[in-house]
């Protein structure tokens, strides 16, 4: 597995370590600490893009290769709906996302990476800021994430 995770750039952290680092940042700068994470994973988000725009041949191509990309990393199952290629709007259901994955129902929506990675790379992908919403999350009960996007 190192190998393999090595090879394509990449490491092993669990889940329960990705969840500490958070409550850790949550700690140390409160509600500063929801900027922190959006703006690393925004960034994060945008490089994405830039590797997968390059290989793929359109915009519903390049969402395709991202849900792919996100299941390889094993981030979540991410499929788009209602998507408005025009006006870069649209929905992003996740299941097992990685954010929720070690957290206790805490009622409320808590998937700030994974939020703020989607509008990364999506204002990547549509030439224009996007703004990113959790209206669902297994944090506050329901069965899956579910993210509303449109130009922000």
């Amino acid at each position: 597995m190192k190998e393999i995770l090595e090879e394509n750039g990449g490491f092993f952290m669990e889940f329960e370590t990705f969840h500490e680092m958070e409550k850790a940042l949550e700690e140390t700068f409160a509600s500063g600490a929801v900027v922190i994470i959006a703006s690393m994973a925004k960034a994060c988000g945008r490089k994405t893009c830039k590797g997968i725009t390059g290989k793929a041949e359109g915009l519903e191509k390049a969402l395709s290769k991202f849900s792919e990309s996100m299941s390889e990393r094993n981030w979540g199952e991410f499929s788009f709906s209602e998507v408005d290629f025009r006006n870069g709007k649209g929905k992003i259901l996740v299941k097992n996302s990685l954010e929720t994955r070690k957290r206790k129902s805490m009622g409320r929506t808590c998937c700030y990476f994974l939020a703020n990675f989607a509008a990364g790379f999506l204002s990547g992908l549509f030439g224009k800021n996007i703004a990113v919403a959790e209206k669902k999350c297994v944090g506050k009960g329901d069965k899956h994430c579910e993210f509303e996007f449109h130009p922000g």
